[in-house]
This record gives structure tokens, sequence and C-alpha cells, in this order.
């Protein structure tokens, strides 16, 4: 379902009768029900926007970053009036754990040029957790398994583990309550003829280049883009500075138009996005599937754009 469809069709109303059914049960019982928090899982499905008219912007449907954030903002408030209403006594609102989606990678559009070389949705999410103070960005599911068979869905494991983020999110943020969870994430940037360094927020530890999630990638995962075009030869390098800072080295000076991305993905990692970069919390933070199975809770690097002259995008 698209982020329209989840506003202005029948799944709204599944919703809202969900939240309306269990305030009428506990009101009968005389309790009072809150919700607490929202999950949103979702994004994959705007992505349709470029196969029906080879754009991001669309009416009934978009994959356009700005627009995606206002319509996901639009749903969220719809979903609060109806908890305002229900909910004896809530006189708050809750807040939305979300993760950030690399569906981009999964359909083939075309666009002009060929293949379209955005995640304009992956970014309007990661814009979303920065810009709304209720919305928390658990984890990219770049790093999370995929089924075999459209390499979009994750598989039962893979849902298992979101759902892990995610708690940890909620428990660091509403239980511990040491603020808003924020996922590992750049916040400055600082790109010069020779290289762009790259500060990052560091959940737990330090920045670290691995294949833990992902098998290795050129660049780590950082590639530059001109006009929609790989620049596979424009980086020469890609180093560590200390625990929070990242340095990508170019072979040349890139032009004003240039656009430095990571783990957007190329043809040959279609319909994956990949990236080497992380932190280190699953040193400590470790958990154990229903099979039996261990893994460790480490963050991995959101997906990102800077622009050279614009910034993030």
């Amino acid at each position: 379902y698209s982020v329209e469809n989840l506003t202005y069709k029948d799944q709204f109303n599944v919703l809202k009768h969900q939240i309306i059914d269990i305030a009428n049960t506990a009101k009968a019982m005389g309790k009072t029900e809150a919700v607490a928090a929202i999950c949103w899982i979702q994004g994959e499905a705007n992505h349709q926007a470029y196969q029906r008219k080879g754009y991001a912007f669309d009416d009934e449907i978009t994959a356009d970053t700005y627009e995606y954030m206002r319509r996901l903002e639009y749903l969220i408030s719809q979903i609060d009036k109806v908890i305002i209403d229900n909910c004896i006594d809530q006189d708050f609102t809750p807040y939305v754990f979300t993760y950030q989606t690399e569906g981009h990678r999964g359909y083939t559009y075309k666009d002009v040029g060929g293949i379209v070389c955005e995640d304009t949705v992956a970014s309007a999410q990661w814009f979303l957790s920065k810009n709304n103070e209720r919305v928390s960005l658990a984890v990219p599911v770049y790093a999370l398994s995929k089924n075999d068979r459209d390499n979009i869905h994750l598989t039962h494991v893979g849902s298992w583990l979101l759902g892990a983020y995610m708690a940890r999110a909620m428990e660091h943020t509403m239980h511990r309550r040491l603020g808003k969870w924020r996922p590992l994430e750049p916040t400055h940037w600082d790109w010069q003829d020779t290289h762009c360094d790259i500060n990052f927020h560091v959940p737990v530890g330090k920045l670290v280049f691995d294949t833990y999630f992902c098998p290795q990638q050129p660049n780590q995962g950082f590639d530059i883009w001109i006009d929609k075009t790989l620049q596979a030869s424009a980086i020469s390098s890609v180093s560590l500075l200390d625990d929070k800072t990242v340095r990508v080295s170019f072979s040349a000076v890139q032009p004003n138009t240039a656009r430095l991305t990571y783990c957007l993905g190329r043809d040959d990692t279609a319909p994956r996005a990949m990236g080497n970069l992380r932190d280190t919390h699953g040193d400590s933070d470790i958990v154990t599937d229903p099979f039996g199975n261990t893994h460790n809770l480490h963050n991995p690097s959101v997906m990102f754009n800077i622009h050279k002259t614009r910034g993030f995008i």
C-alpha cells in the first residue's frame, strides 16, 4: 500500500476501528487506554510513482521526498485525531518509530536518463526523523535479510530483527527517557577540492568499516554521481579520520553538480543497496532470535546524499 492508500482508502478505517474497539473495550472494563507509540513500516509502494509517469510526483501517489514527508505527516495527524477523540484522558500524541526503506533498488523505474538513481522515499523517512521530534528512525533495512523472491520484503528473521531494533529505540526514548533515539547518521560535512569529511552521530562506540551487514562494496558504499550518472573512478579512497568522522577522497576536483551518496546502490547490486559503515553497539547488545541464532545489534549508517553545493538532499 502507498501512503495515499493508507490515508484515504479502507486501510485507514481498519486502523481507526481497531483504536475505537480497544478504547470501547477498556471503557466497558472501567479502565482507560493510551496509544503510546505508532510503528510505521511502509514506503516501498510509493516508488511505483516512477513506474506510472516516469517521475516522482503524482497527485495519486508520490515518491517526491518533501511531498512524501508532507503526506505522511498528514496521515499521522489523522491517526492522532482518532486517538485523542477516543482514548479517555490521553492528552499527548504518541511517538512514531519507523525505518528506512531500500525499495528504490527493487523496482525497475525508467527515467529520462535510464535507471533512476534516487532514493527519495528513504531520504524522506530520514529527513522526517531529523525534523519531527516525534519521529524516530530505528534502522535502515538494507542491513536486514530479504527474501529470495523479490529481494524487497524481509525474511521472517529480518522482520524479527526489525522489531528488535524498534524495541530498542522505544526503550531508549520512552522508558529510559534518554531523548529521542537517533540512528547512526551524518550530522555535518566539509567538501573540499580533494576530499569530503563527514561527521556522524554515533549511537554507541565508534565507526567501523566491515562486512557484518553487507558484502564488501566499492568505496565502502560511497559513490559520486553527476547528472544521474555514476562516476565510478571519482573516489580514490575512503577512510576513518577518527571514531566519528569519515573522509572520502577524490581522484579529481568534482564539479558543483556532484552528489556524494552512501548506500544508494549500483546497477550491479540491484535490487539491493549496500554499504559497509556501522557502529559497535552490537558488541554489548546481542539478541537471540526464535531459532536460537545470536545477532549483534550494531547500527548501520542510514542512506544519505550530499550535494556539493546544496548539502543533504
